[in-house]
């Protein structure tokens, strides 16, 4: 005899990656869940007992809940860009009218100099960043300027910058570098930032930035700061 399941089994089942009459595997980037049904009095329950294939102790809970804060549709989805060059970035319509949320270091430099702050909103359970280096370009200069100082490159092919180099000297030497930008957004994220503990929102931000080229450490660094503020803006927000 076929086995009835209540309309939030068979919700959940339809982001299973395998499904029985006793449980489901459920694949998300935060881990693999594995989900067993509870029976009351020969019928499933609503109420669910499931673990990440890495723990031992099994939690219970209800299909809603566990698919909130794991998010099937989670991700990073990137909005815009720009190169070097391009007309700057506007802000998203989605968040036209909302005001930051705060701001994070991302590049940094000598001394400990910031060289780029992103820019971060929420909105919702999604969080929107402006990414102020993002495949960022390094110029190369013709042949005959090669081992040039900075002041020499920045006098030939970037007049409109020597205004603001009042510190770069004829005995400096490095790269320029054609910054580019971009606006990305985590999906679906925050209630996993508010309910869980950094060892597993941490990776999944990183698992979940793996699906766009460009991101490195400066942007796992990053991430980590996202989650650390995120949540003391969060624990403000309840006081």
């Amino acid at each position: 005899m076929a086995i009835t399941k209540p309309d939030e089994i068979l919700q959940l089942e339809k982001f299973a990656s395998y499904k029985c009459d006793g449980g489901c595997i459920f694949n998300h980037p935060a881990g693999t869940f594995i989900i067993k049904y509870l029976k009351v009095n020969g019928t499933i329950s609503r109420t669910i007992q499931y673990r990440m294939d890495t723990d031992i102790l099994w939690r219970l809970g209800q299909p809603e809940d566990l698919l909130s804060i794991y998010h099937p549709a989670m991700c990073l989805e990137l909005i815009s860009q720009r190169r070097y060059g391009m007309p700057k970035l506007s802000k998203p319509l989605e968040i036209k009218g909302i005001a930051e949320s705060f701001g994070l270091p991302y590049i940094w430099g000598g001394q400990n100099n910031v060289k780029a702050t992103n820019q971060v909103f929420i909105k919702g359970d999604d969080v929107f960043v402006k990414v102020r280096d993002y495949m960022s370009d390094t110029f190369r200069p013709p042949l005959e300027f090669t081992g040039a100082p900075l002041s020499v490159i920045l006098k030939n092919f970037f007049p409109e910058k020597t205004i603001k180099s009042k510190f770069i000297y004829d005995d400096c030497w490095g790269n320029v570098v054609l910054r580019g930008e971009a606006w990305v957004c985590f999906r679906n994220v925050l209630p996993l930032i508010k309910e869980e503990s950094l060892i597993i929102s941490l990776p999944t931000l990183n698992k979940l930035s793996q699906k766009l080229p460009g991101f490195g450490r400066d942007w796992e660094l990053f991430c980590e700061e996202l989650i650390n503020q995120m949540k003391i803006e969060l624990k403000k927000e309840r006081q």
